[in-house]
């Protein structure tokens, strides 16, 4: 099996003391230095554009698009993630942005116990990463 790779910043990385060892020395650590400075009004606008076809997010645009990090957090906790499409789930972490992510995995070290929740990790972990790199562009020409 390859190892996962985890895109952690430091203090990330401090909290992997939770996680068995055996698990741990299955993980390739990348260490995350990618800053965004996001913004309600960015927010918004990655909101307004999103095309979702899952009924449950008829009313996350208006949730979603003017709430606080902690209104998201709270929507986002109950979003049915398992039947949502990948189309979806790919327009909804453009949306939230990389500080939901970043809640989101704060939220999951202390429960990482099996290879699973590492896959699931390593996942989030990409994905913020992905997301840092992209939007990282565009914040320095904004």
């Amino acid at each position: 099996m390859s190892p996962y790779t985890l895109f952690l910043t430091a203090k990330e990385q401090a909290a992997l003391t939770s996680i068995p060892a055996v698990l741990v020395a299955k993980t390739v650590m990348q260490t995350e230095t990618l800053a965004y400075a996001d913004t309600p009004q960015r927010r918004s606008i990655r909101v307004r554009n999103m095309q979702l076809a899952h009924p449950a997010f008829r009313e996350l645009k208006e949730k979603f698009s003017g709430g606080t990090l902690a209104e998201c957090m709270k929507f986002v906790a109950e979003i049915p993630f398992e039947s949502v499409s990948e189309d979806d789930l790919t327009e909804l972490y453009f949306a939230m942005g990389p500080d939901v992510l970043t809640s989101l995995i704060a939220g999951m070290l202390p429960h990482v116990h099996s290879d699973d929740d590492v896959e699931a990790l390593m996942s989030l972990s990409f994905i913020r990463h992905s997301l840092l790199s992209s939007l990282s562009v565009s914040s320095v020409a904004a």
